[in-house]
């Protein structure tokens, strides 16, 4: 069965040999790599059509796409609108792909997706493993953003039925994905226990970008997540769960805000979800921890959790 792997590009060259040797030691066959240039400034295309003129060949076949319009979602949607697998996998370029992954992820079908956690490299070096609560649970993603990019592969079918990547959100983009895909109910493997890929956190990382620079983004992904709630979230105790993870995320992140001095930006973020139903015990609570990360005390989402 022919898997797709999908990787945006833009202005990557310094990482992609890393990339490239991830990709040719995937112990899955078929394979294929589907790149999509995003108008690179560098050698970054030109070196994508090199790992093509060396790599391709049957199994391992390695398209090289260009997208004129901006961002990573837009690539993302190029590049599955062209796959030819049956499943999809989204990667960065930036990244080191786990190299029986796949391997794992297939033999755990038929399945919508097949997901694992994953391990965030920091840029002193440490390894920090991302948490999974190994559910199918849309509220313990929101809540925990336990689907990344890079964790999951899924049917195309089904990726396509859930409307493909939101192009308008240039932040938490795969956040919002995720929820969309689970909020969809999908038939849902965990691969437990095991932390795949390495994922560098770095100065030009999209994931390390400023929160307080990137206010007006978040807040349109937070938007885009309640709707996604009030359009696909059934009636019942998921959906208030769904509704209750919304709040605590955005009551976290309004706490990062005030740890920073950004007063206003963490009463707009509150004012986005004021509405949601989540009852009047859980709003006093989150008042209550909304000090607490406001003093950047950490882990204050295990607490949240523990009542969504």
């Amino acid at each position: 069965m022919l898997v797709s792997v999908i990787i945006p590009v833009y202005n990557r060259a310094a990482y992609l040999p890393r990339l490239f040797r991830s990709l040719v030691q995937q112990t899955y066959r078929p394979l294929e790599i589907v790149l999509v240039d995003n108008g690179s400034a560098d050698s970054s295309r030109r070196l994508c059509m090199a790992f093509k003129e060396e790599h391709h060949a049957a199994g391992f076949s390695v398209v090289c796409l260009d997208e004129a319009k901006r961002g990573c979602c837009a690539c993302r949607n190029k590049g599955a609108q062209t796959a030819r697998g049956e499943y999809l996998y989204f990667f960065d370029s930036d990244d080191e792909m786990g190299e029986t992954f796949l391997e794992e992820a297939v033999s755990l079908l038929p399945a919508d997706m097949v997901c694992a956690p994953t391990t965030m490299v920091m840029p002193d070096g440490r390894h920090v493993n991302r948490n999974a609560y190994y559910t199918a649970s849309a509220a313990d993603h929101i809540l925990t953003s336990m689907l990344s990019t890079q964790s999951y592969i899924v049917r195309k079918s089904f990726f396509e039925k859930c409307g493909g990547w939101n192009e308008a959100l240039p932040r938490w983009n795969d956040w919002e994905m995720g929820t969309r895909l689970l909020l969809s109910a999908p038939r849902l493997r965990w691969i437990r226990d095991k932390h795949f890929h390495r994922i560098h956190q770095h100065a030009d990382s999209i994931s390390g970008q400023s929160i307080a620079r990137d206010f007006r983004p978040l807040l349109q992904s937070i938007a885009a997540v309640r709707a996604d709630i009030d359009r696909l979230a059934t009636e019942g105790r998921e959906k208030q769960r769904a509704c209750k993870a919304l709040y605590a995320k955005s009551t976290l992140l309004a706490g990062q805000y005030l740890a920073s001095g950004l007063t206003v930006e963490a009463a707009l973020t509150l004012r986005a979800v004021a509405g949601l139903p989540v009852g009047r015990g859980f709003r006093t609570l989150a008042a209550a921890l909304l000090a607490a990360a406001g003093q950047n005390v950490r882990g204050l989402w295990r607490i949240f959790h523990l009542f969504v």
